[in-house]
């Protein structure tokens, strides 16, 4: 419960803080005018292939927020601290569909996957504002190791992401892929090093739907895991 308020409150006031900011009358203009300018249906949507849909339904199924509350969720159980987990699920999940769901609404980009650097350099900053606020309120509360070393390594590894994107677009699938396996992996045991199997999986996805190169996808995988084993080691 102490989790939950101080998350609640932390996050709350800095995300529409920052959405407040990002929504004054100019730099609506701005931003909205730069996405909208770069921003391109994809191309794939009226003839697909199998191999495509394939992918498609891969990356749906796989998508980051599914992918951390899937994490969250497995370490709560395995670790008895289920309420930290959902803490932990609004932080690192939750919030990041409100925020995409909110940039479409607004114009800053046309859809979840936000293939612009405007767009993504935006969504990066106010997910960032999240995790920070997840991680302080689970590392307060005093949950367990396992669950501040899980958080602690999201945000490192989302502090690369927004790096590397200011002036190249990296995977974040992968990274995410990469990053909750390895997590899995060293909370609750070698067993879990299996769940590293669905990285390659995912990083044909994005490679079958043209989203990335080999390069984006396996600098993904690789912060990841960096991101992961700096934290947990």
């Amino acid at each position: 419960m102490l989790a939950t308020a101080i998350y609640a409150i932390v996050a709350l006031l800095t995300i529409v803080r920052g959405l407040a900011w990002l929504g004054a009358p100019g730099r609506r203009l701005i931003l909205g005018t730069a996405v909208r300018q770069r921003a391109e249906p994809p191309t794939f949507a009226l003839s697909m292939t199998v191999g495509q849909a394939i992918a498609q339904l891969i990356t749906s199924l796989a998508s980051p927020p599914v992918l951390l509350a899937t994490t969250w969720l497995l370490l709560g159980a395995g670790t008895g601290a289920l309420g930290d987990a959902l803490v932990a699920i609004v932080a690192t999940a939750v919030v990041p569909v409100l925020v995409i769901a909110i940039g479409i609404r607004r114009g800053w980009w046309i859809d979840r996957y936000i293939d612009t650097r405007p767009g993504r350099l935006i969504c990066m900053a106010a997910i960032g504002c999240s995790l920070v606020a997840g991680f302080l309120a689970l590392r307060v509360a005093r949950a367990s190791l396992a669950m501040q070393h899980t958080a602690l390594a999201m945000t490192i590894a989302l502090a690369g992401l927004l790096l590397t994107t200011i002036w190249w677009k990296i995977s974040v699938h992968t990274t995410v892929a990469a990053g909750c396996a390895a997590m899995l992996t060293f909370a609750l045991g070698a067993p879990w090093l299996a769940t590293l199997l669905i990285v390659p999986i995912i990083a044909w996805s994005r490679l079958a739907l043209r989203s990335h190169t080999i390069a984006q996808v396996l600098a993904g995988t690789a912060l990841g895991l960096l991101a992961t084993i700096v934290v947990f080691r």
